[in-house]
């Protein structure tokens, strides 16, 4: 009977949840990673390596910069997404917004200066930590800024004239006319030459879209699979999705799951693994017979896979922990709830998420691509 009651309210609790609405501060922060992830998608299609919010240290300032998007073209493009919506334009080093329906603008530091301060920030990383040269004069590294929102209106005077500026628009004109892998559709490689020859003509002959002209290629291959792979080391942000799509960014600390007996801080942690029933009867019938309407799955650092005398954790074959997920009581006393304790970005503590409220969990993935990292 007690299966029974944890199954129906793990299977009700994730359907009320997915249900909640989002207040107005996670709606705009959803909307903006969003539009990074357009970004990649575009970038993507046209065969191009992508890495989201990418935190690169700089010692001078003795904190991490995040970079929205970094992808590895023929260049390594650097871009700072901005997902403002009303009129942009620029008065010499200062950048101002005006919302729809609002009659104040708004006013920024300089975006393309901090794009820039970004880029030379993550030159210095590859060069010193990775030793990836990398001259300066050979632009082997740009600085972009793109505006993703639909109701956007870039000054042509002041903002849209410059290079390596663009809206949605003239982003994916840009790309189609550089990278876009035009043999795929069918073209034979002296068709695909010719076309793509047609594309760079047609982009220079339009006064913004063609403010960022195509250039030489300048990285060969073994150099940006060096770049890949020191990106694949950079840290990002590990990300809790919430049953409504709330996602919230931060660094995961631990996991501490009492229901499984079981504590791991998150140098021990390579994945966590939640895994859901449908939210529909057929769902609800499986959750009462299983008991749970998910699982967890701790997967861990080959240190900690190796399980000790006496101990009580719910082990699989390959030594990872999987245990269901318990509906908690009493939500007051987080100390007998299973949770995640996240610092969120942008705050100095810790707190705790109940494991049961989230739908997924993405972790950076710096440690699995440098091993040193994962704590014995």
């Amino acid at each position: 009977m007690v299966s029974l009651w944890n199954g129906y309210k793990t299977w009700t609790m994730q359907s009320v949840l997915t249900e909640k609405q989002k207040d107005k501060k996670e709606a705009q922060l959803n909307a903006a990673l969003g539009a990074e992830d357009q970004i990649a998608s575009i970038l993507r299609d046209a065969g191009i390596p992508v890495f989201l919010r990418k935190r690169v240290f700089v010692a001078e300032a003795n904190h991490n910069r995040e970079i929205d998007v970094i992808a590895i073209a023929d260049k390594v493009l650097v871009i700072e997404v901005k997902n403002w919506s009303g009129s942009v334009w620029r008065n010499g080093f200062r950048w101002y917004q005006l919302p729809p329906r609002s009659s104040q603008p708004l006013e920024f530091e300089d975006i393309f200066s901090e794009s820039k301060y970004k880029t030379e920030s993550l030159r210095r990383h590859l060069e010193n930590d990775h030793k990836i040269h990398l001259p300066q004069e050979q632009e082997d590294l740009v600085s972009c800024v793109v505006f993703t929102h639909p109701n956007v209106k870039l000054d042509p005077n002041t903002v849209a004239n410059l290079p390596y500026v663009f809206n949605m628009n003239t982003f994916r004109g840009y790309v189609q006319a550089n990278y876009a892998p035009l043999s795929s559709i069918g073209l034979s490689a002296a068709a695909t030459h010719i076309a793509k020859s047609c594309a760079r003509w047609a982009w220079s002959l339009v006064p913004v879209l063609g403010a960022a002209k195509p250039e030489e290629h300048l990285l060969d291959g073994s150099t940006k699979e060096r770049i890949h792979m020191a990106l694949d080391s950079v840290r990002t942000w590990d990300t809790i999705v919430l049953h409504n799509g709330t996602l919230i960014h931060g660094d995961v600390m631990a996991v501490e799951c009492p229901s499984a007996a079981c504590a791991y801080l998150r140098h021990h942690l390579v994945g966590i693994v939640l895994r859901w029933s449908d939210p529909s009867l057929v769902g609800l019938v499986g959750s009462l017979w299983n008991g749970t309407a998910g699982t967890v799955e701790l997967q861990l650092s080959d240190a900690k896979k190796k399980p000790k005398k006496k101990e009580q954790k719910p082990r699989q074959g390959d030594g990872n922990v999987l245990f269901p997920i318990i509906q908690p009581k009493s939500k007051t006393d987080l100390m007998q709830v299973d949770r995640i304790l996240m610092k969120r970005a942008g705050t100095p503590r810790a707190e705790p998420i109940i494991l049961s409220n989230i739908r997924s969990i993405e972790l950076s993935r710096h440690m699995q691509a440098n091993p040193k990292m994962v704590a014995v």
